[in-house]
């Protein structure tokens, strides 16, 4: 898939997930657990996006030319997260 089109898909998905949200209003819904196992409707958008700002992150490095190194270990895993949250 060209890039212009994936980004416009993208873009088209997220407007539906969006809709989709909006149809929940300001209840309480949001919050109850049980949507997903003990998942609410807020933690699922948390991880969404969290991986949302992960991909715009790679996409980021990857336009600069950087390579991906996944950590070796949870040491180097918690090293990083301290240096850079």
């Amino acid at each position: 898939m060209k890039k212009q089109r994936f980004i416009r898909h993208l873009l088209a998905e997220r407007d539906v997930f969006e809709r989709l949200l909006n149809q929940l209003g300001f209840a309480r819904m949001i919050t109850t657990a049980g949507v997903a196992g003990q998942w609410s409707v807020k933690d699922i958008i948390a991880h969404i996006m969290s991986y949302e700002q992960y991909t715009a992150d790679r996409l980021a490095e990857i336009i600069q030319g950087e390579a991906y190194t996944p950590a070796r270990s949870q040491q180097a895993l918690d090293a990083f997260l301290e240096r850079f949250g």
